[in-house]
């Protein structure tokens, strides 16, 4: 029972960690804020409202493919632990 408990331990002190990392990844790069943005503009502002430019479209679109591809460097960096 004491092994079990021990093991316990160190896997939730292991999540911990990589929540820690996470965050500090998360905030590093700015991923919630640009996530956020991104859905303003081009969503709401585009979408729904029909507000925007053909050129803001483009320039919108080329900070969602460096943030898709931010993320994927993410997944790609957690798979290889």
């Amino acid at each position: 029972m004491r092994k079990l408990i021990e093991e316990a331990k160190r896997i939730h002190a292991q999540a911990i960690g990589e929540l820690e990392r996470g965050e500090k990844l998360n905030k590093k790069l700015g991923l919630s804020d640009r996530l956020g943005a991104r859905d303003t503009h081009l969503h709401r502002q585009c979408f729904y409202k029909g507000e925007c430019e053909a050129d803001a479209i483009k320039e919108d679109l080329g900070k969602v493919k460096r943030y898709v591809e931010d993320i994927e460097k993410i997944v790609v960096e957690i798979n290889e632990r």
